[in-house]
């Protein structure tokens, strides 16, 4: 039987991070959306940041091209 281990301080960090970034995503808060996803991918490259990071592109680059390219 496999013991369930408690995530790393890293880990942690980054679903902290990733968390934060779900919340201003929700709130139309780009930038700040985006800023959070690359600080939990630093963190924790295989981390659910990362695909929601890719998402966010997509989105982001069909709706608001210009708003993350000064």
């Amino acid at each position: 039987m496999m013991e369930s281990r408690e995530p790393t301080p890293r880990v942690q960090e980054a679903l902290a991070h990733y968390r934060a970034g779900k919340e201003h995503w929700s709130r139309g808060e780009w930038r700040e959306a985006l800023n959070h996803y690359l600080a939990a991918i630093d963190l924790d490259p295989d981390g659910p940041a990362t695909e929601a990071y890719r998402a966010a592109q997509q989105v982001l680059d069909f709706y608001h091209h210009d708003l993350y390219n000064p």
